[in-house]
């Protein structure tokens, strides 16, 4: 099974995909986790944003393989806790389906694509920068695996 977390990108900074890649590479089989991302729609003054996000949606769309199950992160999602969240990805993986996790820009996910994924989450009451969300998810997904491992990581 392997573990995809599709998200925008407009190459703010190298240093979160350095980051998101050294979580991957930690994850050791069956969780084999790949960062997919589209460029973030130019936004400017006087666009309709709502039509740059659903864009951006599609091209996402477009990444997501075929017959994986399909999780927005969105804030209106379902919360989880660390060890709540690693028996939720054994779940997962115990139908033998891919997963995807879309991360959208600044602005969300359109609602209409996020309303036709299989479930959503959120991370945190709070609210992150975008970057930062694709970092604390990319740790979040490594810190299930060593909890689902027995991994010293999570203490």
């Amino acid at each position: 099974m392997a573990i995809y977390i599709i998200s925008t990108t407009n190459a703010e900074k190298p240093w979160v995909d350095e980051v998101c890649q050294d979580y991957a590479r930690r994850c050791q089989s069956p969780w084999n986790c790949e960062y997919l991302t589209v460029n973030a729609q130019k936004r400017k003054k006087g666009s309709g944003v709502s039509s740059l996000i659903t864009l951006e949606c599609e091209q996402m769309e477009k990444r997501c393989p075929k017959g994986a199950y399909r999780v927005a992160l969105d804030r209106r999602g379902k919360t989880f806790t660390s060890e709540r969240f690693a028996g939720w990805m054994v779940d997962r993986m115990s139908h033998g389906q891919s997963v995807a996790f879309f991360i959208g820009g600044p602005e969300g996910l359109a609602d209409e694509f996020r309303q036709s994924c299989d479930a959503q989450i959120r991370l945190s009451d709070m609210t992150f920068a975008h970057p930062l969300v694709r970092v604390i998810f990319a740790e979040q997904i490594y810190r299930a695996w060593s909890i689902v491992h027995g991994h010293p990581y999570h203490r």
